[in-house]
């Protein structure tokens, strides 16, 4: 009974690591991959990133009026070079954001912490005078 229960055990783990993370995945402009257009269509968009990817990702450029999008499937590794080669050069500003749970990477979560960061900003600000 004992062999059972732990060969029952292990299968579960494995089922639950089997379990592949879910991203959206899109390139092209803003619009093409915005938000309604992403959960509209999921079987086109939503994939199942696979055992080596465990974070979902949004890449932003920005070169004057144009704006370029790409949500892809990545690993820390791949967020982190995709941070750090982020940044503004040859007047291209870029923002990068990464996530680990399933459809999470539908909207910007860069906006959103901007948009936190000053808040806080205006508020610790207030407060002190």
């Amino acid at each position: 009974m004992g062999r059972f229960l732990l060969t029952v055990a292990a299968f579960l783990v494995l089922v639950a690591a089997v379990t592949a993370l879910k991203c959206y995945i899109c390139s092209g402009t803003e619009d093409d991959c915005k938000k309604s257009t992403l959960e509209g269509d999921k079987s086109k968009y939503l994939i199942d990133c696979g055992s080596s990817y465990d974070k979902c990702m949004r890449r932003f450029r920005k070169k004057d009026s144009a704006t370029l999008v790409s949500n892809s499937c990545t690993n820390q590794v791949g967020c982190n070079t995709a941070i750090i080669g982020c940044g503004e050069y040859n007047g291209v500003t870029c923002k990068v954001s990464c996530c680990d749970e399933d459809e999470c990477n539908v909207g910007s979560h860069v906006s959103f912490n901007v948009i936190l960061l000053t808040a806080c900003s205006a508020l610790g600000l207030a407060l002190m005078v």
